[in-house]
């Protein structure tokens, strides 16, 4: 193959990011990258004369601007100012980054020198990441005093400098010695950036105001980074981002955005107008979030991802019910007349420690709402969670779905749904009236054959016409054996077609459940629904592996909501 079509093909292949990485990065962090006999360039890839073509071709095609832009700061001043020089008048990428970490890799380093030649030239910065992680106990005090100290100076030198023609900012600090990065008060000289629009704040405290906070942002995403002295003098920051499209709030049980948590008084609810706001991903304790949501006021058309969780603090466990009560009253208000078609509800089988619940519609963005708790003896208590699960499915934005796929949580037990409830009086509709489609997977179908048939006069699933049922033992291996559960499926499906207050079942299908053909056969002779079987038997050690993990699963994807994404996004300037 020759030079040119070599080049041209690799240039094709990979990202202009992997190819700078490769030509110049690397070239700074191994000196034997690119010399013989053991070169990579030399031996392995590319000539010298292929990297100038690749460079050549790269700087000339549309994407080669960045290249022009990035500021070698591993390199030397002299460099910096040459490159400052030949890219004039190119707005610059500053990357400027100590990361020390115990993964058997070699320190990375902006050099000062080159770091201070480069900010000379901040008023052509348009995109700069801040990466500073010092986590590693492995190296010597010295190398360590010593990154710590270009880690102070480089912020340092952030002082002295504005940048008004900054767009995008990501600023991540992890180190052993405190608990977050403290912005100065004087960083950027105090002058708001006008031009930013995007901001990333990762393990970044501040104790009043920010010069950043004043820009006209359309994207803020703050990963454990914040620390105002309550949610009163957030709201008031937030009161002056009208323009803002993504807004993420994210602490799991490192230091919270708000120093203290308590009722606001400055606001009233809703009051807090965010009218071009198209996400909205929050991450806080349950004395937290209730009240972000309940005094932000954001567009029917904004997708809603929220994690709520239940730390170890009396006054969320005494406030329990006060919290949720908020959160349902600004459900409510948000969502107003309009509902779901299709919901997904999914637990943690008999730990009881958290709930999720996705909502979606053709008509509607998806909404995410998360609960977790780690205390199975407090949730366990009156039936806490599923009580809380069970009222958030009343709200009337939820209840009229027709479809709704259960996993591993028993929240169709008719037990929940007593017209009265019987811990706190409070009067109990029907959320599942409409609902045609049911999808049962493990523990969840145990409550969904006693709703098929209890309560004829009331029945939970009225016109219900279709079961799928999912992970569960049906049969052992041999054919001849059964366990209970089919039999309990056999007669509510036998019973529920002499009820007529419910709609006859159309059909009943098995998923990856443990099952023979002559159980399905038996059923089908039994029953008038149509009944459908993938054909496979799936063994009890099989269907253990298959167990709904939240946090890693194959099996399901709806709970993945969009926080993940949104901080990846706010991680990379393009």
């Amino acid at each position: 193959m020759s030079n040119s079509r070599r080049c041209a093909r690799v240039n094709a292949i990979l990202p202009v990011e992997v190819l700078t990485a490769i030509i110049v990065d690397q070239l700074v962090d191994d000196a034997d990258f690119a010399a013989v006999p053991h070169g990579y360039l030399a031996d392995t890839a590319l000539s010298v004369s292929q990297v100038c073509q690749l460079w050549r071709n790269i700087s000339l095609s549309p994407g080669g601007k960045r290249l022009w832009t990035h500021a070698p700061l591993r390199h030397k001043a002299v460099c910096v100012d040459a490159f400052m020089t030949r890219s004039h008048p190119l707005p610059v990428f500053l990357k400027i980054e100590a990361i020390m970490r115990d993964e058997g890799e070699q320190p990375t380093f902006s050099l000062l020198p080159a770091v201070e030649k480069a900010l000379q030239h901040s008023a052509r910065v348009d995109t700069m990441i801040l990466s500073f992680n010092i986590e590693d106990y492995t190296f010597s005090d010295e190398l360590t005093s010593q990154f710590y100290t270009k880690y102070e100076h480089m912020t340092q030198l952030l002082d002295h400098y504005s940048f008004p023609a900054l767009e995008y900012l990501s600023w991540t600090a992890w180190t052993n010695q405190s608990e977050g990065h403290r912005l100065s008060e004087n960083v950027f000289r105090m002058e708001v950036p006008g031009s930013l629009r995007r901001l990333f704040l990762n393990n970044i405290i501040f104790t009043s105001p920010s010069s950043l906070l004043g820009a006209p942002l359309t994207s803020l995403v703050l990963d454990h980074s914040g620390s105002w002295s309550g949610i009163d003098d957030f709201l008031t920051t937030l009161l002056n981002m009208l323009s803002l499209e993504t807004l993420v709030i994210m602490s799991d049980g490192l230091h919270s955005s708000f120093r203290t948590a308590g009722h606001v008084t400055q606001h009233q609810y809703r009051s807090i107008s965010l009218p071009r706001l198209a996400r909205l991903a929050l991450y806080e304790s349950l004395t937290n979030l209730p009240l972000l949501f309940a005094y932000i006021r954001a567009p029917i058309t904004c997708r809603i991802d929220m994690d709520v969780i239940l730390e170890n603090g009396r006054s969320e466990t005494d406030h329990y019910w006060g919290h949720w009560n908020l959160m349902e009253l600004s459900l409510r208000a948000h969502f107003d007349s309009t509902s779901y078609d299709r919901l997904v509800v999914s637990g943690a089988g008999d730990d009881d420690d958290r709930f999720m619940i996705c909502a979606s519609s053709p008509t509607l963005p998806t909404l995410d709402l998360k609960f977790h708790t780690h205390y199975p003896k407090f949730n366990r208590q009156d039936m806490r969670l599923l009580r809380t699960l069970r009222n958030l499915l009343t709200l009337p934005f939820l209840s009229r779905v027709s479809t709704i796929i259960v996993q591993d949580i028993r929240v169709l037990s008719p037990d929940l749904y007593d017209p009265i409830d019987p811990y706190d009086g409070r009067p109990i509709s029907n959320p599942f009236s409409a609902v045609r489609e049911v999808t049962a997977t493990r523990c969840a179908l145990d409550g969904l054959l006693s709703a098929l048939v209890l309560n004829p006069d009331r029945p939970l699933l009225p016109v219900l016409q279709s079961i799928r049922m999912r992970q569960v033992s049906f049969c052992k291996s041999d054919s001849h054996i059964v366990e209970p559960m089919f039999t309990a499926l056999l007669a509510a499906t036998v019973t529920r077609e002499y009820m007529g207050s419910v709609q006859a079942l159309k059909a009943i299908e098995f998923r990856d459940c443990g099952i023979t053909q002559e159980a399905i056969d038996t059923l089908a002779k039994a029953v008038n629904p149509e009944v459908f079987w993938d054909g496979r038997h799936v063994f009890p050690t099989t269907l253990g592996a298959m167990r709904y993990d939240h946090f890693n699963s194959n099996y399901i994807t709806e709970h993945d909501g969009i926080l993940w994404q949104i901080i990846d996004e706010a991680k990379s300037p393009y």
